[in-house]
């Protein structure tokens, strides 16, 4: 089989959940085997939203929050030694509660959090593991934002990579995926400033708070990459994205992907799905 992964890439706003949850249902009504893996997702290579946990840790957090347990374990699984937990998950039922998600944040790869030889290292060997897995079956894995996206911000943001290191980077994880024939679909807004400021009003929480918003003005600001270019506020939020987009778009001319990059035009997201829907009908 061609193509069996895809991977949709694009900054917040762009239409990456959206469109990847789209393209694996319309590989399925072609009559294909496809599962769409977003972020926070029991995720097959990724680590995105996922805490990483002893055994001794897991159950400290179990004893800690006994009223989700259930959901707690419904979102773990064990892989070797280590418990992971799609913490985000789980729906807390009181504003106070939000605390869980602030105790199993900090067991994450990213942010900083693990020295980049360990981020380096566990992805390594879940990608090999998920492509190793994937050559033998008959599905099409659709990835959300968990090669570029992810990867080039914790590089920039936190680790103070330059373009070359991170081109080495993206290289060892397409290597390890280039047997599936990866398909790269990046989604270009034709106004990054335009699509950061939609996508932060949109996300918020149930009491209409900008927590989306002012999480990630937190994490860019308060990052080495934020500090050292003076970022602030939702100005220096959006300033990060625009720069990451640029530097994105440009790797993607010297990777091996063969990017299809879509430009939206405003709002008009039924013409970039014609778009998209007519390169999966050209492939599929």
């Amino acid at each position: 089989m061609q193509h069996k992964l895809i991977m949709v890439e694009g900054v917040p706003g762009s239409g990456k959940t959206t469109f990847a949850k789209k393209i694996a249902a319309r590989l399925r009504d072609l009559g294909y085997n496809a599962t769409c893996y977003n972020e926070s997702d029991f995720h097959p290579a990724d680590l995105s939203w996922i805490a990483v946990l002893t055994a001794d840790q897991y159950e400290s957090l179990l004893n800690k929050w006994p009223a989700y347990t259930e959901q707690i374990q419904a979102q773990a699984w064990q892989e070797a030694d280590q418990i992971l937990v799609a913490y985000s998950n789980v729906e807390v039922t009181r504003k106070e509660d939000e605390a869980l998600y602030d105790d199993f944040a900090p067991y994450e790869v990213y942010d900083g959090k693990w020295s980049l030889a360990d981020f380096t290292a566990i992805h390594l060997e879940r990608w090999q593991r998920f492509a190793n897995q994937a050559q033998k079956e008959d599905q099409i894995a659709v990835f959300e934002c968990a090669w570029l996206q992810n990867h080039v911000n914790e590089l920039m943001m936190f680790h103070n990579k330059s373009q070359e290191e991170m081109l080495q980077h993206l290289q060892q994880l397409w290597d390890i995926v280039a047997p599936l024939d990866p398909l790269v679909i990046y989604l270009q807004p034709e106004d990054v400033t335009d699509s950061i400021a939609k996508v932060s009003a949109a996300r918020v929480n149930k009491q209409g708070e900008p927590v989306w918003r002012d999480r990630v003005i937190e994490v860019v600001c308060q990052s080495p990459f934020g500090k050292a270019h003076q970022l602030n506020g939702m100005a220096g939020m959006t300033e990060y994205f625009r720069i990451r987009n640029q530097v994105e778009l440009q790797m993607l001319k010297q990777l091996p992907a063969g990017a299809h990059i879509f430009t939206r035009s405003g709002d008009n997201w039924q013409a970039l799905w014609q778009q998209v829907d007519t390169l999966l009908r050209r492939f599929f």
